[in-house]
């Protein structure tokens, strides 16, 4: 398992699952991209995204849009 923290309350949970890779993204917050740390598309092969609760710091909805329609 391998634990990413991108920016602030974001974190990329990598597990590698017999010859595929699941990938979980917990709180991508509006600041994150705001500040330049990453973009949605960075996100676009994420499984799971999983947001704690709807602070901006942890909840971007105009993000999760991009995110998700990748997917």
């Amino acid at each position: 398992m391998k634990l990413t923290k991108i920016f602030h309350s974001c974190i990329l949970i990598e597990e590698k699952i017999n010859s595929n890779t699941v990938k979980i993204l917990i709180d991508p917050g509006t600041w994150m991209f705001s500040e330049k740390w990453a973009k949605p598309e960075d996100f676009s092969d994420v499984d799971i995204v999983l947001v704690t609760h709807e602070h901006q710091d942890h909840y971007d909805p105009k993000s999760l849009k991009v995110i998700c329609s990748n997917n």
